[in-house]
């Protein structure tokens, strides 16, 4: 499971697609509310959306509770770049 922020817009986007077009769970956080559920509607069931500020302490909190969680940002991937290529 991955755990990517900014998942609304940009390389948080394009990153959290790719890794549930490649069959891993993705929690996809960003604030931006519409632009998660079209992604979310777009990935399928591989991918959760989950509209949080995490500039907030309560939401920063709610996003770690699985523990076996590894999370990723834009920029910062968990997985071997090559597996990520994003084609546009």
């Amino acid at each position: 499971m991955y755990i990517v922020t900014g998942a609304s817009s940009g390389i948080g986007r394009a990153v959290a697609a790719r890794l549930a077009t490649l069959g891993h769970y993705v929690v996809a956080v960003a604030r931006s509310v519409g632009l998660l559920e079209e992604l979310a509607v777009a990935s399928g069931p591989q991918l959760r959306a989950v509209p949080a500020d995490l500039i907030t302490t309560a939401a920063w909190r709610l996003s770690w509770r699985r523990p076996a969680t590894r999370p990723s940002s834009p920029g910062l991937s968990m997985v071997p770049p090559q597996s990520l290529s994003i084609k546009h």
